[in-house]
C-alpha cells in the first residue's frame, strides 16, 4: 500500500541518515518514570495531572539506526506517586522501532513504526499483549494506491468537531521519504478513515520537501527532514524540522494551512509560518496552544522553547537545573489548558523520565527543575521518546 522510497547513493540521503543517526545517538537509556503533582518554585500554580501515555524504547537498541527492537507502551492513571506502576504495559511486537505516540481525538494511541515504515493505532482498552485495529504500511491492503513513506515520525490530527472540513483526518511525517533524489522527508495528509475495510487507498495531500519543490521551479515548502507535529484548532499543521548543527543544516518550525495541504495538486506551496531560524538547533518534538504559541523540544541545546506566532521567544527553559538532557516528545496538559495556562509534559529521553513545567508560557529565560512526574524501574520506562496526555 505504501511504497518506501530510498536512494542509497544520494548526497541528500546520506546527509538524511546522517541526521537520524545523530538524533538516536543523543538518547542514552537510564532510568525510568512515575507521577507526582508539584508546582515549580518561582513559576506558580501547577496544572492537575492527566492519564498519560508513553512510548518507550524498552528493550535495547539495533546496531544501525539506533531504533528499539522491544518497545513498550507504560499507561498510567492520572495523580499518585513516583515510580507507581502502569496500568497497562503494551509490548505488542507491532511496536518495533516505534518513533512516536499521540492520542487520536477517539483516545485511542496513534503510533508510528520506522523499522516497519508504519503508522497504527491501538484501542483505548488495549492490554498488554494487544495488537493495533489499524495498521498502514507497505504490502498491507487496499493497494490501489502507493505512498512514498519512510521513517514515519510524528504523527498530529485535525480535530474531531461537527461539520468541520477533514475532521479527524491525520498528518504523518516522513523523515526521509519522497521522490528521488530528494529523499529527505515529507508530510502526508490521511483520510480519518484510512486503514479501515471502508478506506480505498487515497490520501488528501503531500506537503513535499524543499529539494523536490526547487527541483521542480514551484514555491517552495521549506519543509526538510521533519520530525515532531502538532495541530491546531482549525487543523493546521506545524512540524519540526529537525536540522542538524554539525551538518549545517538549520532547524525551525514551519506552519502550513489545512486548505492548501488538502487542495494543492504539486505539494509545493509556501508555509503559513516559520519560526524558530536561528534559534533552535535541533527541533524535536512540537506542540501549539490554543493562542498559537509554539512550544518546541531542542534535543542538542537540552532546552525546551516558546514562541509567539511571530516568532518571538516567550519561554527558554535551559541550565543544569532543568535536568533536561535530550528531550524528545512534548504535549501540553488538557487539564492545564482547560485552566488557563500551559502545562508542559516533556519525555526526557536520557535521563529516563517524564517532566512537568507547569503554567510555563511567557516566562523568560529559566534554568529551572519542573516536576519528576515518573520515574523508576516500576514504571517500566527506561528511555521515553514521547508522551500523550490521554
Amino acid at each position: 500500500m505504501m511504497t518506501q522510497v530510498r536512494d542509497g547513493f544520494s548526497l541528500a540521503h546520506r546527509a538524511a541518515l546522517m541526521v537520524a543517526r545523530a538524533r538516536r545517538t543523543l538518547m542514552t537509556i537510564a532510568s525510568a518514570l512515575v507521577v507526582a503533582s508539584l508546582a515549580i518554585v518561582g513559576v506558580g500554580h501547577a496544572g492537575p495531572i492527566d492519564e498519560l501515555a508513553v512510548m518507550n524504547l524498552g528493550g535495547g537498541l539495533t546496531a544501525t539506526a539506533g531504533l528499539c527492537l522491544f518497545c513498550n507502551i507504560p499507561v498510567f492513571t492520572a495523580g499518585g506517586n513516583v515510580g507507581k506502576m502502569p496500568t497497562v504495559n503494551i509490548t505488542s511486537a507491532a511496536l518495533s522501532g516505534a518513533t512516536s505516540i499521540t492520542a487520536t481525538p477517539e483516545g485511542a494511541l496513534a503510533v508510528s513504526s520506522g523499522i516497519l515504515n508504519a503508522v497504527m493505532e491501538f484501542a483505548p482498552n488495549a492490554t498488554a499483549g494487544s495488537g493495533p485495529i489499524v495498521f498502514i504500511a507497505p504490502g498491507t491492503p487496499p493497494l490501489s494506491k502507493t505512498f512514498d513513506i519512510s521513517l514515519p515520525q510524528g504523527i498530529a490530527f485535525v480535530p474531531k468537531k461537527p461539520l468541520m472540513l477533514l475532521s479527524e483526518s491525520f498528518y504523518v511525517a516522513n523523515f526521509t521519504g519522497d521522490p528521488k533524489p530528494a529523499n529527505v522527508g515529507s508530510v502526508i495528509l490521511f483520510p480519518a478513515n484510512a486503514g479501515t475495510s471502508s478506506w480505498t487507498g487515497n490520501t488528501l495531500g503531500t506537503i513535499h520537501n524543499t529539494v523536490v519543490c526547487k527541483g521542480l521551479g514551484l514555491t517552495d515548502t521549506a519543509l526538510l527532514l521533519p520530525v515532531g507535529l502538532a495541530t491546531d484548532a482549525a487543523g493546521n499543521v506545524y512540524v519540526a524540522n529537525s536540522g542538524n548543527p554539525a551538518m549545517g543544516i538549520p532547524a525551525y518550525v514551519t506552519e502550513y494551512s489545512l486548505t492548501n495541504a488538502s487542495t494543492s495538486t504539486t505539494g509545493c506551496f509556501a508555509p503559513t509560518n516559520l519560526v524558530g531560524l536561528g534559534t533552535l538547533q535541533t527541533a524535536n518534538g512540537v506542540a501549539v496552544d490554543p493562542a498559537g504559541n509554539i512550544w518546541v523540544s531542542d534535543l542538542a541545546a537540552n532546552a525546551i522553547f516558546e514562541f509567539s506566532p511571530a516568532g518571538a521567544v516567550l519561554t527558554e527553559i535551559v541550565g543544569k537545573k532543568t535536568k533536561l538532557r535530550s528531550p524528545m516528545g512534548i504535549a501540553l496538559s488538557p487539564s492545564g489548558l482547560a485552566s488557563g495556562v500551559d502545562d508542559v509534559y516533556v519525555a526526557n529521553s536520557a535521563r529516563g523520565s517524564i517532566r512537568l513545567y507547569p503554567n510555563a508560557s511567557g516566562i523568560g529565560v529559566q534554568n529551572i527543575s519542573g516536576t519528576l512526574m515518573l520515574r523508576g524501574p516500576r514504571t517500566r520506562i527506561t528511555t521515553p521518546i514521547g508522551v500523550a496526555p490521554l
